[in-house]
């Protein structure tokens, strides 16, 4: 993984001048991460939540808001349209596009204002098919769900949640009218290995024999594992294998190597336990599926105080990524509009810009070659005011200053190196991000205060 030169300057000295005029609490305050969008992401609407691509990746679909009307946005022009305005409903809480280009909803029959949670059960909760080309309301198929189905990108099959367990079937239509078939149980919550309630996300590509699923660990406050089903032989993975942290999955790479995870362990040092779930403070990671545990922080939102991204998709090119901002207090599913992420654009941009440093163009593989590098390519400006800050105050760069070594070193990613070595440093097995970069803000301290001596 390489470094972008253009960027560190930004996240770390930039970030770095913020925390000292102001300190760390004041660095983002008033901010929405909105007005400091990066080139490689863009809103494309006001409002909305629960993003889908289309599968030609030119409009997504998306709900309103919980138990609301659905819609659908050109990319291109931003021009939103009404999906589901031409007939009365009780609002919806999923939207998915199926493979031929119908979508598939999840909704209930009746909505009371004065119980709103009552309509997002699994008793109530139904699935739907509405035509593609909304010549009518939608046909029910007469099956109930908990949460959101998973939606085969490439034929009719759907898998989805109901009795504590994982039921999948093939969407026919008959004379036009879709039904089911085929429909078979395929896993109960018993066949986990961890008392959990389970929830469907996605089949995995390529083959789609796999089925990525939720693990909301029932021991542990707000915890959730990435998991995997192999449909034939019933056999459990677990992929993200983090006690304690909230690794929710939600959009799927095209090539099936890694998912998209709704994620807090940029924020583990605080106490999350005792808070309601929609106080958890997510941003959107990137997980690998081969069983490392391996992941990488994509978006940056919760660096912003009360707000955090959240469920996040992928293009089947895989160029783009759409994804919703919110609130932090804001219920789970809870979107403010939606945003896309161009993929390609970030990769090109890591790929092109190379952080130049003392490990001869790579990223610092030690502790030492970490603060030696950020001593050398400070100006004389910033040593005098990290100089004269006491140690005891270093801590108000944990997020201007801190946010740019942890996210540039790599320390969120695959520069394990570098976190071995400030393991040993502190004479620890292993070290949390977090603190080994304020040991780095610490070494740079201390080697300020050697040179003024």
């Amino acid at each position: 993984m390489h470094c972008s030169k253009g960027r560190l300057v930004y996240l770390v000295l930039m970030g770095f001048l913020c925390a000292v005029c102001r300190g760390e609490a004041e660095c983002k305050k008033d901010k929405s991460p909105l007005d400091e969008l990066p080139p490689h992401i863009r809103q494309v609407t006001k409002f909305g939540q629960r993003a889908d691509f289309s599968h030609d990746g030119k409009r997504i679909l998306f709900i309103e808001k919980t138990f609301g009307d659905v819609y659908e946005v050109e990319i291109a022009t931003k021009i939103i349209r009404p999906v589901t305005h031409h007939y009365y409903h009780e609002g919806y809480t999923r939207a998915l596009y199926l493979a031929n280009g119908d979508i598939l909803l999840s909704g209930a029959r009746k909505f009371d204002a004065e119980n709103p949670t009552a309509s997002r059960r699994e008793e109530n909760a139904e699935l739907w098919v509405l035509s593609k080309d909304l010549s009518g309301p939608p046909i029910a198929l007469g099956e109930h769900c908990s949460e959101g189905p998973a939606v085969s990108r490439k034929n009719m099959r759907i898998a989805w949640t109901e009795g504590g367990g994982f039921w999948m079937a093939d969407i026919i239509y008959e004379n036009k009218a879709p039904r089911l078939s085929n429909k078979k149980r395929i896993m109960n919550s018993e066949d986990i290995g961890i008392e959990c309630w389970p929830e469907t996300q996605n089949f995995r590509p390529p083959d789609e024999k796999e089925l990525i699923f939720s693990a909301y660990l029932k021991q542990e406050v707000q915890s959730s594992e990435v998991m995997g089903l192999d449909i034939a032989t019933g056999k459990v993975v677990n992929y993200s294998n983090a006690d304690g942290q909230y690794d929710e999955p939600e959009g799927i790479f095209p090539d099936g190597k890694y998912t998209l995870v709704e994620c807090d362990k940029h924020r583990q040092q605080e106490t999350r336990y005792g808070k309601d779930f929609a106080g958890i403070t997510l941003d959107i990671y990137k997980l690998a599926l081969d069983g490392s545990g391996k992941t990488e922080r994509l978006t940056y939102f919760n660096d912003y105080a009360g707000y955090k991204s959240s469920n996040p998709v992928v293009s089947d090119d895989g160029r783009y990524m759409a994804f919703q901002f919110a609130k932090e207090g804001d219920k789970a599913g809870v979107g403010r509009g939606i945003l896309i992420f161009d993929l390609a654009m970030w990769e090109k941009m890591r790929g092109d810009q190379e952080l130049d440093c003392a490990s001869g163009g790579q990223l610092p593989r030690t502790y030492e070659e970490a603060v030696a590098h950020l001593v050398r390519t400070m100006s004389e400006e910033d040593k005098r005011s990290v100089r004269t800050t006491a140690r005891d105050d270093l801590i108000k760069f944990h997020f201007g200053w801190g946010t740019g070594i942890r996210n540039d070193f790599g320390l969120w990613g695959d520069n394990t190196k570098l976190l071995e070595s400030c393991a040993r440093k502190k004479k620890l097995e292993q070290i949390h991000p977090d603190e080994a970069s304020m040991l780095i803000i610490e070494g740079v301290w201390e080697a300020l205060q050697t040179k003024e001596r």
